[in-house]
């Protein structure tokens, strides 16, 4: 008797400094996950209270055990008292939130817990030179890990690292494919902004910096007293988008009427102040570090937030293109459209766009082979 075909998924991951963000495909079916980006290391007394709640989603309750440690990841770390750790490398903690996707992911897409997995991973400019060492611990990781649902054993079969930023780079080829001349790529994401040059495909002249939608919380958080990190940042993104004060409402910390007013027009004062300094910081790094081109692919989180600042900046150093419409080639969320509508949190939809072009079309490309 024939022993049953193995089950082959897809996972494509985008390790970002605010969020992870992965999606996952087995033939027909998919599913966009996003998990905070906390992880903490954690004991094993207290793990049978995660393991024996069966009806609820793993999101809520990940954890991972590679051989004798055990790491809490997203939610569950927060809960266990875990901060952003910003400053550390990312890649001291992929693997352990890779393996918390993989088990969410098998959960929701009932694969059991032994499959094979085509792996495309997006690292920051900075740590992509570690691939390999990250390619190697991911292997031997993968082959045996635990759960809330139990032991894994994932068969790594093809895998592949690129730079943040590449997928909406190829996007960018994909709408103007006759374009030869020097393209500039700026992802600007929660902990890095990173910029290079496309020489054809391949990202030549690159730079990153720590000027991250972080640095602009520090500044805040330098001239205020009380606000949690993480609450903070999304409050002051919502608010700087949209003028949306009600945001920012929701994490005053006076009860007294008159004086949630006077701490509303404190924080919204500090925060204008400190976008000043943290936009003339972006600036000066961009003046340094960009080089001249002729269009430019814009991405990210803080791009999106600095949307205003990044396009007036852009529009005084590219020229006038007559197959743009006479405009400048600046490609930020218009050239998302194509992007069909996934099943994440509300503004997380542009931000999947270099995590869905790395899964549609790039994980066909530079794959590092694994044996069976």
């Amino acid at each position: 008797m024939a022993r049953p075909k193995r089950q082959r998924i897809k996972l494509a991951i985008d390790f970002g400094g605010s969020s992870t963000k992965a999606i996952t495909e087995i033939d027909d079916r998919s599913v966009a996950i996003v998990m905070s980006p906390e992880v903490i290391e954690i004991g094993t007394l207290d793990l049978d209270n995660y393991r024996h709640q069966h009806d609820l989603d793993l999101w809520h309750r990940s954890f991972v055990g590679v051989k004798d440690r055990y790491f809490a990841i997203g939610e569950l770390a927060v809960r266990l008292g875990a901060t952003q750790a910003l400053k550390r490398l990312k890649s001291e903690t992929v693997v352990y939130k890779l393996l918390a996707i993989v088990s969410v992911s098998a959960q929701r897409l009932d694969l059991g817990s032994s499959f094979d997995l085509e792996l495309g991973c997006l690292l920051p400019p900075g740590e992509f030179s570690e691939r390999e060492r990250l390619h190697t611990k991911l292997l031997e990781a993968l082959a045996d890990f635990d759960t809330p649902l139990g032991r894994f054993s994932i068969r790594l079969i093809e895998a592949q690292y690129h730079p943040e930023g590449m997928g909406v780079a190829h996007l960018y080829h994909i709408n103007r494919p006759h374009v030869t001349g020097k393209v500039g790529t700026i992802m600007a994401g929660h902990r890095n902004i990173s910029c290079y040059v496309m020489q054809g495909k391949q990202p030549v002249k690159k730079a990153t910096s720590d000027l991250g939608f972080q640095s602009w919380i520090e500044l805040i958080i330098d001239r205020t007293s009380g606000y949690e990190f993480g609450t903070l940042s999304v409050a002051v993104a919502r608010y700087w988008i949209g003028n949306d004060r009600i945001a920012l409402g929701e994490i005053l910390r006076h009860r007294d009427a008159v004086e949630r007013e006077f701490e509303l027009e404190h924080l919204v004062k500090v925060i204008k102040s400190t976008q000043i300094t943290y936009w003339r910081s972006i600036n000066d790094w961009l003046d340094d570090k960009f080089p001249p081109v002729e269009e430019v692919m814009l991405s990210g989180g803080v791009a999106d937030v600095l949307k205003a600042d990044f396009i007036a900046y852009l529009k005084d150093r590219l020229p006038i293109r007559a197959d743009c419409g006479n405009r400048q080639g600046i490609f930020n969320e218009r050239a998302f459209k194509q992007i069909p509508d996934l099943a994440v949190p509300d503004g997380y939809q542009s931000r999947f766009a270099d995590v869905y072009c790395l899964s549609q079309y790039l994980m066909t490309k530079s794959v590092i082979k694994t044996r069976s």
